[in-house]
């Protein structure tokens, strides 16, 4: 049996970042910002183009 899932990571050029659930959203462990809101920033820039995720 699987643990349930408490973090997820993202891996991108600019670094990396961990993200738990705070009940709403996942948020950075570190205080920097919403995973979609990230995903998408960091995606955009390594694409070269917009690019927008959300749950």
């Amino acid at each position: 049996m699987q643990k349930p899932l408490h973090e997820m990571w993202l891996a991108a050029r600019g670094g990396a970042y961990h993200y738990r659930w705070d009940g709403q959203c996942w948020r950075d462990t570190k205080g920097t910002g919403e995973f979609f809101a990230e995903l998408s920033r960091h995606a955009s820039l390594q694409a070269g183009r917009q690019l927008a995720f959300s749950s």
